[in-house]
């Protein structure tokens, strides 16, 4: 049920924390997807997987409030202002926070904030990636035989500042597990620090990158090499490192160290039109690759240009998607074709409201295709700030009209961020839209495409 309106003084709306989890939807709690199937708003961190957020209300809205290092979308001033004035106004708000909300994920301030406004709210927790993304790579953080202690630490300080609470002197000398977050921005201080408190330089380290999804990946060393052996590897966050006897990983399935596809630990964006199944995403996530999906343009038949009679073929879902739209938008229905004969595989003519006549045009006779126009529709805050904070390794852009539509991020794209595109005609379509183009499919089709991104990461 739809929560009541306030009435005078009373907040009848409500924020819920809830924990996503380190990455994979199947960690969500089932207590969790319970209340995030009933949300009104759901206010959502960078890390969450769209797959999660997929299971809020199709009418829900959905706040992008990602952070990551040196560019934060929301402030946490904001995320606060969006959460009380949400459900000051009535609704039923969903904080949508990676891992546990109460370990480093400033749940707690985001609480006090709530509780200050006298907003009802709630926590349910979440499986934290400092524990749950070590199993997933055969790491068990306590061992009866060399840990029976672990501390899990923030590194986002490095060691010696003067805002930091943590003791480094004490956790080299327990002989305990230390699992650090957010650390890999001060991983050789951290090294250095704990070798130089007394942790044998011989310790072995893991790191554990974008642990619960499709681009996982564990890089192993030592304390005195791992600096050096992480910049190799060209680890970056988010990454769990652990420290102690126990980093060695264990042979559990997903635990492997070395990436064996050849696009292990790289994310890809692919933007697509509506309606369209992504085979491309597919093709790419069988290649290692953690794929970040957004529909960029809305085809759109042109009604006035249909033909009056003849055969008209619908090809895809695209052109039964685009004719139905266009028939809409020029406040008209199926009568307008009583004329013309359709020629689609009836899964297909279904999504335009129709029944075909043959699935493929008879021999010799005339036939036309949708006449078609591409409405390019606005990234969402997350794909923006996935793509313009370095989030993204490459783009594989499939079609002109989706190189059209990109162009809203074209200023913004990091050097360091490869785009591969279908042909040349979407390499010409993805150039006049302000993209730098690093690469184009030598072969047509997906397989291709594939190949042109895979050949940046060899």
């Amino acid at each position: 049920m739809r929560p009541a309106r306030l009435t005078g003084d009373t907040i009848s709306g409500r924020v819920t924390l809830v924990g996503a989890g380190p990455g994979d939807p199947g960690l969500l709690t089932v207590a969790g997807r319970e209340v995030l199937s009933t949300a009104e708003v759901v206010v959502v961190d960078r890390l969450v997987s769209p797959e999660v957020v997929a299971l809020a209300p199709s009418d829900a809205e959905i706040v992008y409030a990602g952070k990551s290092p040196g560019s934060h979308h929301l402030d946490q001033d904001g995320i606060h202002a969006v959460l009380v004035d949400r459900a000051r106004a009535g609704a039923n708000v969903v904080r949508l926070k990676g891992g546990d909300p109460f370990v480093f994920g400033r749940g707690s301030e985001e609480i006090e904030a709530c509780v200050a406004a006298g907003v009802p709210c709630s926590v349910i927790p979440g499986v934290t990636s400092a524990f749950g993304v070590p199993a997933l790579a055969g790491i068990p953080v306590t061992s009866r035989g060399s840990s029976q202690g672990v501390t899990v630490v923030s590194g986002h300080l490095p060691p010696g500042s003067a805002n930091s609470t943590i003791d480094w002197r004490a956790l080299a000398v327990s002989g305990n597990t230390i699992v650090v977050l957010m650390g890999v921005g001060q991983l050789g201080k951290i090294a250095a620090a704990l070798i130089e408190h007394g942790r044998p330089g011989s310790t072995p380290v893991a790191i554990v990158e974008r642990g619960a999804t499709p681009a996982q990946r564990t890089t192993v060393s030592t304390l005195d090499s791992v600096d050096r052996d992480a910049r190799t590897a060209g680890v970056r966050s988010p990454a769990i490192i652990v420290v102690g006897e126990v980093a060695a990983p264990l042979p559990v399935a997903g635990a492997a160290s070395a990436p064996t596809l050849p696009l292990r630990g790289r994310r890809v964006f692919v933007p697509r039109s509506r309606s369209r199944s992504s085979a491309l995403a597919s093709a790419l996530r069988h290649a290692g690759a953690e794929v970040l999906e957004e529909t960029v343009v809305l085809p759109t038949a042109d009604a006035d240009a249909l033909p009056a009679s003849g055969w008209l073929v619908l090809r895809d879902e695209d052109d039964a998607v685009a004719l139905r739209e266009g028939l809409q938008r020029a406040r008209r229905d199926a009568r307008s074709l009583a004329g013309v004969r359709i020629a689609a595989e009836p899964a297909v003519a279904a999504l335009a409201g129709l029944v075909p006549d043959a699935a493929t045009v008879p021999a010799d006779e005339p036939s036309a295709t949708i006449p078609m126009s591409w409405e390019a529709l606005p990234l969402s805050d997350a794909a923006v700030h996935a793509l313009t904070s370095g989030d993204i390794d490459a783009l594989a852009i499939p079609s002109s009209g989706t190189a059209a539509a990109l162009g809203q991020i074209a200023q913004g794209l990091p050097p360091a961020t490869k785009v591969a595109v279908m042909g040349e005609r979407t390499s010409t379509a993805a150039a006049e839209a302000g993209l730098r183009v690093d690469g184009i499919a030598r072969e047509p089709g997906i397989d291709g495409l594939v190949a042109a991104v895979t050949d940046f990461f060899r």
